[in-house]
């Protein structure tokens, strides 16, 4: 934080200190994920995701309004009538360890989805949003499911993303492509 406060006093353009601020917050987020790595991934064998793939009409938003920092691709997205494809997984987990008490589901943006304890096999709905808006990053396009034990220490790991490409990742082994 100190260095982020050095920058906005120093005489650099805006667009330098963005620069400079962008690169800090991507490294610090770079460290986050790493940290994330080294809790051991949760065995294929001891869940499973169900896709729900829909198609779903987005909300009507007032064509009245301009903004202009909006591409075409935006506008047509936000006033578009057709359906979209809009998806939403279901993970069952259908076997814990005798040291995985509890379960917390975090986004990419570190949003907090959900905590619970755990009893017995679970499962988590993860409504991830339009297809478009997962590969392009405006909806959450990561989530990971953390399993921790008694003292809130990470025990496990389910990791699921999708890449801007529309790869779908389970603890980066490709399951697939939307």
């Amino acid at each position: 934080m100190e260095m982020a406060a050095a920058i906005k006093k120093s005489g650099m353009s805006k667009f330098m200190k963005r620069s400079i601020l962008f690169g800090l917050m991507a490294g610090l987020m770079s460290l986050q994920l790493n940290a994330q790595q080294e809790i051991p991934f949760k065995s294929s064998d001891d869940f499973e995701i169900e896709i729900d793939y829909t198609f779903k009409q987005r909300n009507s938003v007032s064509s009245n309004s301009v903004n202009l920092a909006e591409t075409t691709k935006d506008f047509e997205r936000r006033l578009g009538s057709s359906p979209l494809p809009y998806l939403i997984l279901n993970v069952h987990v259908k076997t814990l360890q005798p040291n995985e008490k509890s379960v917390r589901v975090t986004d990419n943006t570190r949003r907090n989805i959900s905590n619970k304890k755990l009893k017995g096999s679970i499962t988590l709905k993860l409504d991830m949003g339009f297809t478009s808006d997962v590969k392009d990053g405006i909806s959450p396009y990561m989530f990971y499911i953390t399993f921790m034990d008694d003292n809130k220490d990470n025990v496990s790991l389910i990791l699921i993303s999708v890449e801007q490409d529309g790869t779908f990742l389970v603890n980066k082994e490709v399951r697939g492509r939307f």
